[in-house]
């Protein structure tokens, strides 16, 4: 498989050790130039990527089409960007501010197991204790708790866009089961650790069949902040997403798009979440 040729790269590596012929995931090392990039999301001064494309395969993935990558490509292939941490180290110099940390790929998807970038780069972000925020799918997070603990500003946000592990195999692919989230979560506070948990997208059909048991979950786990946001459809990706097992299903296909071509929809959703938070004691924002 030819990798796309997304990004400016010092050289491209071999296939690493690390790839997934089985799954379909193309793994490869590559060089970056820059460590730390402006972030214009709210609250985040930098975004750091320790790697290019994402093993999870979200068939609602944003990044693909802000990235200009193949939507049909997206979720196998991985770019591990292995001089990051060296980079990453000279940038902190001179660089202050919020560091984001996974906002176009997931810091702990499977390929970190091999090759520890994220871990890495939090090493060096703990010699300057820069703020960091950190979001995921993934209980790989807990394995570097020891390290988190270390920060004097550090938050962790875990995705959860339902407790049903069968739908999310559907949607999110290869990511961590809900029900595993959660209990990331539950160590993670356990642990004095500051997390949130993302409620977004809201898939419809999906995320507002059982809202109620969803925030309660939430609240369970020892969090404290909630925060949502909608389905953005991108140019071309609902077409995308139709090509999914999951909307062969005429009858969750007509619902899933009724409710997308609906201007309602979202912001009745939020409105339904903000309630629940507010009885369960948590905080709600909005990501955007």
């Amino acid at each position: 498989m030819i990798l796309p040729d997304l990004f400016s790269y010092s050289e491209k590596g071999a296939v690493a050790e690390g790839s997934n012929p089985e799954r379909g995931i193309n793994t490869r090392e590559v060089s970056c130039h820059t460590a730390l990039s402006s972030s214009r999301l709210p609250g985040l001064d930098y975004a750091l990527n320790p790697y290019e494309g994402c093993e999870h395969g979200c068939i609602y993935c944003y990044a693909p089409y802000v990235l200009k990558a193949s939507p049909s490509l997206w979720g196998k292939w991985v770019n591990a960007r292995m001089n990051i941490p060296v980079l990453l180290r000279k940038e902190l110099k001179t660089k202050t501010g919020m560091i984001g940390i996974g906002t176009v790929t997931d810091p702990y998807q499977p390929v970190e197991r091999i090759f520890s970038l994220t871990r890495k780069c939090l090493t060096e972000i703990i010699r300057k204790d820069a703020p960091t925020s950190i979001l995921t799918k993934s209980d790989l997070v807990i394995r570097d708790v020891s390290l988190l603990s270390k920060l004097s500003r550090v938050e962790i946000g875990i995705t959860v866009t339902t407790l049903d592990d069968r739908i999310a195999a559907k949607f999110e692919p290869q990511a961590t089961a809900p029900s595993r989230r959660l209990e990331a979560l539950r160590e993670l506070n356990n642990a004095g650790i500051e997390t949130y948990s993302m409620v977004g997208p809201i898939i419809p059909m999906v995320t507002d069949s059982n809202l109620e048991t969803l925030v309660s979950e939430i609240a369970e786990s020892g969090t404290k902040r909630v925060m949502v946001d909608g389905l953005r459809v991108r140019p071309g990706m609902l077409e995308e997403m139709h090509k999914s097992e999951v909307f062969k299903d005429t009858d969750f296909r007509w619902g899933f798009d009724r409710a997308i071509s609906s201007e309602s929809y979202f912001e009745k959703a939020k409105l339904r979440i903000r309630k629940l938070c507010r009885d369960a004691g948590l905080a709600y924002e909005c990501a955007f």
